[in-house]
């Protein structure tokens, strides 16, 4: 008998390990479940579309190097989704960086990183003062609804099934199978289920998670912006701390920008509890952002907003420390076949 599958949520995890389940078992009944009406609406579009090449972890070495590993088959996998033609250029703060120049200088070429110095009459004018030293690195960024759409593609391609508007609303485990509830519906019988909501990962409860990991939720803030003539075509990320970054956004003709001290609104541990939805946002850090970025580059004081996507980030607390990003892979054991992945 063909084995069912079950995946909550059609992000990009849950799709990818939709998609690898039916490579792994052709004859898998594989069906993704799906709250919201498309996919890659959530965590998969809201960030600041970069394709990691380890540059953002010089104190999580695992993190930078795996990026670093995996850059070049994610480029190729996704290769009409992914942008590299714009020039994107890491600055170093003179203070208040965990992480000095020569420092990730080193850092790069231990994780085969390009880390071309750049002389500051060869870059936007920058506040020399405030930038210890610039260098050119090699990290694009993607159109995530191209992914998507290939994804999409890739699904119906290979059999599996994708239900939209479908929020599974319970996990019961009884003699035989898992039980799945979808909008309060009738239970339907699985052999495997992956829970890969992120932010609501712990939404079935505690066991859903090791008790040994803390995950904070955040309620994030990325502004979407048009950048003055002499950004066109640049992203710009200051390391290593509460800086700012400003990246081409490739669904659209803007750019994001972030800050690590604007970006978080609120955070809990609390997982039953949450903060507080996204819809409930009214204001924005955007002045804040733009005033801190431009200390660093004075042109960006003419950065214009056009919109915010606000949304819940899940951190795993353990990694605050040296910002690195594991990937959290735990079986439920009160619920054997019962997966979480974040």
């Amino acid at each position: 008998m063909s084995p069912r599958i079950a995946v909550i949520g059609a992000g990009f995890y849950g799709l990818m390990i939709a998609l690898e389940a039916k490579r792994l078992l052709p004859s898998a009944q594989v069906q993704v479940f799906e709250a919201a009406e498309q996919a890659l609406t959530r965590a998969s579009r809201v960030n600041q579309a970069r394709v990691h090449a380890g540059y953002h972890y010089p104190r999580s070495l695992q993190t930078a190097f795996r990026s670093q590993q995996n850059y070049e088959g994610f480029v190729d996998l996704f290769k009409n989704a992914v942008h590299t033609d714009f020039r994107h250029i890491y600055g170093i703060a003179a203070e208040g960086s965990k992480t000095n120049l020569a420092q990730f200088q080193r850092f790069c070429a231990e994780i085969g990183a390009k880390a071309e110095p750049i002389h500051f009459d060869e870059s936007p004018i920058v506040a020399t003062e405030l930038i210890e030293g610039l260098v050119d690195a090699d990290e694009a960024a993607f159109d995530y609804s191209k992914i998507r759409d290939a994804l999409l593609v890739r699904c119906k391609a290979t059999g599996v099934n994708i239900a939209f508007g479908a929020k599974v609303t319970s996990i019961s485990k009884p003699q035989q199978g898992i039980e799945v509830v979808v909008n309060d519906g009738k239970p339907e019988s699985f052999d495997f289920v992956f829970n890969t909501t992120y932010a609501s990962v712990g939404q079935f409860g505690a066991a859903w998670l090791p008790s040994t990991m803390s995950v904070k939720l955040e309620l994030t803030e990325m502004c979407l912006v048009r950048v003055p003539d002499e950004f066109t075509g640049i992203g710009i990320t200051v390391m290593d701390g509460p800086f700012f970054s400003l990246m081409p956004y490739p669904s659209t003709d803007l750019h994001s920008l972030s800050h690590v001290r604007f970006t978080p609104i609120e955070s809990t541990k609390d997982l039953t509890v949450g903060v507080r939805s996204p819809k409930e946002l009214h204001s924005s850090m955007f002045s804040r952002m733009r005033l801190d970025a431009a200390r660093y580059f004075p042109a960006l004081e003419a950065l214009e907003y056009v919109s915010s996507i606000v949304d819940i980030k899940a951190v795993l607390t353990g990694n605050e420390i040296d910002d690195g990003r594991p990937i959290l892979y735990f079986e439920n054991p009160e619920m054997a076949g019962c997966y979480s992945v974040l």
